[in-house]
């Protein structure tokens, strides 16, 4: 077990950091422009009626954004006949254990030169109601594959993409209880997650 400090921070009770509204406290990883921007690429894949397109027949496995096991995917006509086009969109609907929808990941191919380390791929992952939760294009230093990182007052909440406290932390700005970590993130920041076990696992994918 790793053998850092860890707090339990009952938030409802002790009215501290955690209960501190989302709109106050969270910064916005992404400008006015891009937030606006991912908002009109859900609202257009959900015009398209997505869910109506072909149904990919195997894991596009991409390599960078929100992990692609345990999910369905859609593509639009340019994706089916071609993934590599650009213009090509799939949707990714990410499922818990009994098969219900946690998240929906959009991802649209772009021109060559647009994003290498994304292979040239906008993506924008959502909550099941349209929530934009993160983008290829976040200002998220310390950002790793799987989890969602928002800042707070200088410390960092550290969420699971299929997390079902994010959507309530994202819709209330805090949470009944959380785990605190001191001096355990990039640079030296605080960590906060909904458990020890999200911490423990985040921690460790920075190499720690």
């Amino acid at each position: 077990m790793n053998s850092r400090p860890i707090w339990l921070c009952l938030c409802w009770l002790a009215a501290v950091a955690c209960r501190v509204p989302a709109a106050r406290a969270v910064e916005a990883p992404r400008s006015e422009t891009h937030q606006k921007f991912a908002e009109q690429l859900w609202e257009y894949v959900q015009r398209q009626s997505y869910a109506k397109w072909t149904p990919a027949k195997a894991d596009p496995a991409f390599a960078f954004g929100p992990p692609t096991a345990a999910c369905r995917h859609f593509l639009n006509t340019l994706a089916a006949g071609d993934l590599q086009a650009t213009g090509a969109v799939v949707v990714t609907e990410h499922l818990d254990a009994e098969g219900q929808v946690v998240g929906v990941t959009v991802w649209r191919k772009n021109d060559a030169g647009y994003h290498p380390p994304s292979q040239d791929w906008y993506w924008a992952h959502y909550l099941p109601s349209g929530t934009v939760v993160m983008t290829c294009a976040d200002r998220s230093p310390g950002s790793q594959r799987g989890f969602v990182l928002l800042e707070e007052d200088g410390r960092l909440w550290v969420f699971r993409l299929s997390s079902p406290d994010l959507g309530e932390f994202l819709q209330a700005g805090e949470l009944a209880k959380c785990v605190v970590r001191p001096g355990a993130g990039p640079g030296g920041v605080t960590l906060k997650a909904p458990d020890a076990e999200t911490l423990d696992d985040y921690v460790r994918a920075l190499g720690r």
